[in-house]
């Protein structure tokens, strides 16, 4: 009895909501009926406008061909022109777009026509009987007439003007429109419209096979006088459709049967004429959208139904659930209770639903004064899913500190993990007291802590003892220069005494020649002299100040430009390159001059055995470095020796030639400025590459 009580109160439910459907979809049909009616209309005021513009555009056209001197001409003599009038004819129908154009004496006879030399002229055919001949004599204004062709068989739209000599109307300028490009565009766009005359018969259309039939019974006075007109020669003029419904008043739309489908009509009337345009809609479409949203709708309705009926039957089982749950919750907290582990069980949002007794005797608290676990833990729940188990065998654990009373802090160690079996995105928290591992943790890392401090108080011996050995290496080092550097600076002391000597013997015997050469031969010997000490002082006392800001680009420029001449005498060709990007570097711009001069100096000795000699210098910005590059064409250095080339008192050359400073005061300088520089060879030769870091301007 209980289940026949289910069924039938479901029975009215779903009666309930069928009927409700049904008055919806009543109330959508006639919707749909109504947004037909204004969609049409709509429709029509865009046809009508462009029909209008359409026609206005030829309505000039008659009267232009009806004032042509030429034309009348032909009228009044038939024999004079006849073919350039044809020929005007055909030109003005071309210029104007018009399908065909023609004049016509007063009797009705074309006596000149754009197709003169078509198969189907109108040339010589007599017109008398159409109304845009006689009503243009009789009326003498424009006319306008839609007829199909007597001679061509194809319809169009006439335009005609009579054609006056002084006040007599002498004969009539006729064009022809041809009209079927706008049932072309109505096929395409896929919509039934069709255009009516005055006596309902059907002149435009989309469908082939409505034109010319009606859409109102023809009375047989109408029917004698198309045919009188010829009209539509050889056409039988039947009525369109069956049956016509009308909705009411409302609704200004009517139901046409044709050919056993029935159409939504809206009739609209073009202004300035007296033809009519119709809107058809197939309605079934209308019946099919109607039924598609009746369905739509009945199984929304039955789908919330069940829905409702679902969520009220789910409601009543997980109540039933719940208490369940409740009965398992109280016989796994006696469980958990004697477990000597801290476990809680909590939910994502931190509600603690389940705490043993020994959790609480760690985070010394009660369960009534404690409901969320960031209370008692001080985890973040933005990083729950960071803290939970990934993989059950090799178990991950976090540390922490509870604060117990007293401020004091007791060190756990804990495991978190998601459960289902209890409540849906549950969380298992598992810890323990390990302090006693912490004491052992402090203990350890104070015995790291003595034996680091042994192991930096041996590093600084051995620091020290490092120290003495490089004292007693650069003492070893000085030694071997020392032959080098007396000879650097003995030749040019002895060649100072020599024309110091040459200077005094011509100062006592008053000669002067050569008293210049000798003068300026001191000079240079004093500037050698001068860069050989520069350069000792630079390597054994070097400057720790970063130096002003500068242009490296233009400075570059400015130190190669100094070497011209040595370059012309040792015929060098030097190839420069410098970039458009800033290149501001912090560096004294006579330890730029050191490291550019010592660079182009390497070079040129390389050169010195090559016969096309070349050096390459370019300057580049790379983001956040500058970048200085060198390059000569001697074939490059041997790769032993580019490991070498950057030590104090280095040299490949012969003693006389350098005191190897020169790349060991450059290496200097750039690391002083924390750039750095390396030489790689390449298939023209040895290539110097400084990076040095760009200075940001304030």
């Amino acid at each position: 009895m209980f289940k026949l009580y289910q069924t039938l109160h479901r029975a009215k439910w779903l009666l309930l909501l069928t009927v409700l459907n049904i008055v919806l979809l009543v109330g959508f049909y006639f919707y749909l009926l109504l947004k037909t009616n204004i969609d049409n209309e709509k429709a029509f005021s865009i046809y009508e406008k462009s029909f209008t513009a359409y026609i206005n555009q030829f309505t000039h056209v008659p009267e232009l061909l009806a004032n042509n001197r030429l034309l009348k001409a032909v009228i009044l003599d038939p024999e004079a022109g006849n073919i350039e009038a044809n020929q005007r004819l055909a030109l003005m129908s071309e210029l104007s777009g018009a399908k065909e154009a023609f004049i016509m004496d007063a009797g009705g006879q074309v006596v000149a026509t754009s197709n003169y030399l078509s198969v189907n002229s109108f040339y010589g055919q007599n017109y008398s009987f159409r109304p845009y001949f006689y009503q243009a004599l009789r009326e003498q204004t424009r006319q306008y007439y839609y007829a199909k062709g007597a001679t061509t068989g194809i319809p169009g739209f006439f335009l005609s003007a009579p054609i006056f000599d002084r006040d007599e109307v002498i004969g009539v300028a006729v064009i022809k429109l041809d009209m079927r490009q706008w049932e072309r565009d109505w096929r395409q766009s896929g919509k039934n419209i069709m255009v009516a005359d005055e006596h309902g018969v059907i002149i435009l259309t989309s469908e082939d096979d409505w034109r010319y039939k009606t859409t109102k019974p023809l009375d047989d006075k109408t029917k004698k006088m198309i045919v009188d007109r010829q009209q539509f020669p050889g056409q039988d003029h039947e009525l369109l459709y069956e049956k016509t419904y009308l909705f009411g008043p409302q609704i200004d739309t009517n139901l046409w049967k044709i050919d056993d489908r029935y159409f939504i009509v809206n009739q609209f009337t073009i202004p300035q004429t007296v033809w009519s345009l119709y809107y058809l809609v197939d309605h079934g479409e209308i019946i099919r959208m109607s039924l598609l949203f009746f369905l739509v709708s009945l199984s929304i309705s039955v789908l919330f139904f069940m829905f409702y009926r679902e969520r009220k039957n789910k409601a009543k089982a997980t109540l039933a659930s719940e208490k369940i749950k409740k009965k398992r919750r109280d016989a796994l907290q006696t469980i958990m209770d004697n477990i000597h582990i801290g476990v809680i069980v909590f939910n994502e949002q931190g509600h603690i639903n389940l705490m043993n007794n020994h959790a609480k005797s760690l985070a010394n608290i009660n369960r009534r004064s404690v409901k969320n676990i960031v209370d008692v833990m001080g985890i973040d729940l933005a990083n729950l899913q960071a803290l939970t188990l990934k993989d059950a065998v090799n178990v991950s654990y976090h540390e922490t500190q509870l604060f117990k009373a007293g401020g004091v802090r007791l060190p756990i160690m804990f495991a978190v993990s998601p459960i289902d079996s209890i409540s849906k995105n549950a969380y298992l928290m598992t810890f323990v007291n390990i302090s006693r591992r912490k004491k052992a943790e402090r203990e350890l890392l104070q015995l790291n802590a003595n034996l680091e401090e042994t192991v930096n108080q041996r590093t600084q011996e051995l620091k020290q003892a490092q120290n003495k050995l490089i004292q007693k290496n650069k003492t070893l080092a000085l030694g071997n220069m020392t032959a080098t550097i007396v000879h650097e600076l003995n030749q040019p002391l002895t060649a100072m005494s020599s024309s110091l000597a040459a200077m005094v013997s011509k100062i006592n015997n008053k000669n002067w020649d050569g008293a210049v050469e000798s003068s300026n031969r001191l000079s240079s010997l004093h500037k050698k002299m001068s860069n050989i000490v520069k350069q000792l002082k630079l390597f054994s006392y070097p400057n720790a100040k970063l130096g002003e800001c500068i242009d490296l680009s233009k400075q570059v420029a400015m130190n190669a430009d100094r070497f011209k001449d040595v370059l012309d005498d040792a015929n060098i060709e030097l190839v420069e390159k410098y970039t458009h990007l800033p290149t501001s570097i912090r560096m004294s711009p006579l330890k730029l001059d050191l490291i550019i001069s010592n660079l182009l100096q390497n070079a040129i000795d390389a050169l010195s055995a090559c016969e096309s000699r070349k050096i390459f210098i370019e300057v580049v910005n790379n983001s956040s470095w500058a970048t200085i590059i060198v390059e000569d064409n001697a074939g490059g250095v041997d790769p032993s020796v580019i490991t070498k080339m950057f030590n104090p008192y280095f040299t490949t050359k012969e003693v006389g030639k350098g005191v190897g400073l020169g790349l060991a005061i450059t290496y200097e300088i750039i690391q002083e400025h924390e750039g750095e520089v390396k030489v790689v060879n390449t298939p023209r030769g040895a290539k110097f590459i400084i990076n040095l870091p760009l200075a940001n301007e304030q």
